[in-house]
């Protein structure tokens, strides 16, 4: 089979894997010559994967049509591949229910339509809105990103009338094609990812994360699954189900964001995303954590062949932490091969190099690595994690 794959960078290369595993041929679009997954590509499409036209008459100047469109873990390419899906009339999400899941806005506009949620506040802004305005119907604080991103590129926080509301718009504007940006109200909470996938319109949740951060909109940590209560995990999971199904979609690997009072166990939906979690979360943790093979799934389901799946209940647990080096030069890079015995499966990566000048990351994509430790228990999660802890506290010193 032929599948159009859209990216060929980092975070396609365990679809790519997956794909040519199944001896399918793949035609790759990125603009990138030397990307990571162009060595699985029978065809390079060189462009950037927003410009449709020039990937339609590339496609159309081919013999062999594909017979499936595929991406994960990015919302730019989700929107290129629901596109492309619907104009080739191939199995996809709908633009139309894609334009739910990737623009913020219109995702607050479908809650408050639908199930009548109007929290968090939130309201359109431009570098010609008012401070004070925003202030009044908001309150302080509130923050302002862009609605059709991702990776918290964009993201600021509002704390005070003082701030440079228009230099601070003018930022997020610049990571946005769409005129405006949105402003909402600040939440207080445990912040909670949901992972899932859907299949014939049916939502199952596969697993949850709690979120730490390093600063607002950077997380530094997920722990799967959620550290919160069965009782709010359930409530929790019960509502996101119903609000999936709700939004149309009909097959499609899902990541989505609440925040959540662990007292009185209510929750505000953040955002949704019609693709699996970043940084090889619907790769490697959703497969670990759930027992289910996610991209074999989604495939299956796509070409007719899998309509549901039973659920299934592991004890494992996963950690994705992230690092920060301190302001200055990086030194030599932490090697978790030397965990001494550990009893979990470790994966690491870092996107910085020795004698590099590095600062606080700015938003998701520019913190400097990442370690995800794959366990069957808790207890042996924590062993884990306090030896690559100490490890890495060695470079900081």
């Amino acid at each position: 089979m032929r599948v159009l794959v859209i990216g060929g960078g980092r975070w396609q290369l365990p679809m790519c894997e997956f794909l040519v595993s199944r001896n399918h041929e793949l035609v790759i679009v990125d603009p990138n010559p030397d990307a990571v997954c162009i060595r699985f590509a029978e065809t390079m499409i060189q462009c950037d994967i927003r410009e449709i036209d020039m990937i339609l008459h590339h496609v159309a100047s081919t013999r062999e049509k594909p017979s499936l469109v595929l991406t994960d873990q990015s919302d730019l390419a989700i929107e290129t591949a629901s596109y492309l899906s619907d104009h080739l009339g191939l199995p996809g999400i709908e633009p139309q229910i894609c334009e739910i899941f990737r623009n913020k806005f219109r995702f607050r506009n479908f809650l408050e339509s639908e199930f009548g949620i109007k929290y968090p506040r939130y309201c359109q802004v431009s570098e010609s809105s008012n401070l004070d305005t925003v202030i009044a119907e908001l309150g302080l604080p509130f923050v302002v990103k862009p609605a059709d991103s991702q990776s918290s590129r964009g993201f600021s926080t509002i704390t005070s009338p003082d701030d440079d509301f228009e230099q601070i718009i003018r930022k997020s504007l610049k990571h946005t094609r769409l005129g405006y940006v949105l402003a909402e109200q600040f939440i207080q909470g445990t912040e909670v990812t949901i992972e899932g996938i859907c299949l014939g319109g049916h939502h199952q949740v596969l697993t949850s994360s709690s979120k730490l951060h390093f600063r607002p909109g950077i997380a530094c940590r997920l722990d799967f699954p959620a550290r919160i209560s069965d009782k709010h995990l359930q409530k929790l999971v019960a509502f996101h189900n119903h609000l999936i199904e709700r939004t149309g979609l009909k097959i499609g690997l899902t990541h989505s964001e609440y925040l959540i009072d662990l007292i009185t166990g209510d929750f505000a939906p953040v955002e949704i995303a019609c693709r699996g979690g970043g940084n090889l979360i619907s790769s490697d943790i959703v497969p670990w954590v759930s027992g289910l093979d996610t991209y074999a799934t989604l495939l299956d389901a796509q070409l007719g062949n899998v309509t549901g799946i039973k659920p299934i209940n592991l004890t494992r647990c996963a950690t994705l932490q992230f690092f920060e080096f301190r302001n200055g030069i990086v030194p030599q890079l932490p090697d978790f091969t030397r965990l001494s015995g550990a009893p979990s499966k470790v994966i690491s990566e870092f996107n910085v190099r020795p004698g590099q000048t590095v600062s606080p990351a700015t938003d998701d994509r520019s913190r400097h690595g990442f370690a995800i430790s794959l366990s069957e228990t808790f207890e042996d999660l924590e062993t884990t994690q306090r030896q690559i802890n100490s490890i890495f506290a060695q470079y900081l010193a």
